[in-house]
């Protein structure tokens, strides 16, 4: 069931909340990130009101070695192109930044620190200068530190699918 995110914070760019959607949210709770990021962008943009993942998990689901090891940049793509979600593909810190500035939410996919490395797919929806609002990560109230996000940002698992230093950003 989707949750409002709510960014806090210091003159906050971007948007005050967002509709999420989280891995809880479908059957596929281990690997299924890149859907819930895919179905808030596209909740966002009014293209997709379901309660779960359900829909997604049985069109399109995750890809990364027959969905063992998650969702590809492409897979996501396609499941925002699925639902006419107009988007493209941004990089850099100053790209970021301009998106979130105009209120154009952005997907990532992080590399997350820990004693097994993992990929997480999120949304990036406002930020102020100590912190990046992040759907999907309510293990830290859906912020997370500048440093930390640059450095996850930029993780060999981010590299690994193409998205290091990148995101993607709906029109």
């Amino acid at each position: 069931m989707p949750y409002e995110s709510t960014a806090a914070g210091q003159q906050l760019h971007g948007l005050p909340s967002i509709t999420a959607y989280c891995n809880d949210d479908g059957a596929l709770s281990r690997t299924n990130c890149g859907l819930a990021a895919a179905a808030t962008g596209l909740c966002h943009r009014q293209l997709f009101a379901e309660k779960t993942l359900a829909v997604l998990e049985k069109r399109l689901p995750p890809d990364v070695l027959f969905g063992l090891f998650g969702t590809s940049k492409t897979r996501v793509c396609k499941i925002l192109s699925a639902y006419r979600c107009r988007w493209h593909e941004i990089k850099g810190r100053r790209a970021l930044r301009d998106a979130l500035e105009r209120q154009r939410p952005v997907l990532v996919m992080l590399g997350l620190p820990g004693r097994l490395p993992a990929g997480h797919w999120m949304v990036a929806y406002a930020y102020d200068e100590q912190s990046i609002c992040l759907t999907n990560y309510r293990s830290h109230n859906d912020h997370m530190k500048w440093g930390t996000f640059f450095q996850c940002w930029n993780s060999w698992l981010s590299r690994l699918i193409g998205m290091s230093n990148r995101g993607i950003a709906l029109d």
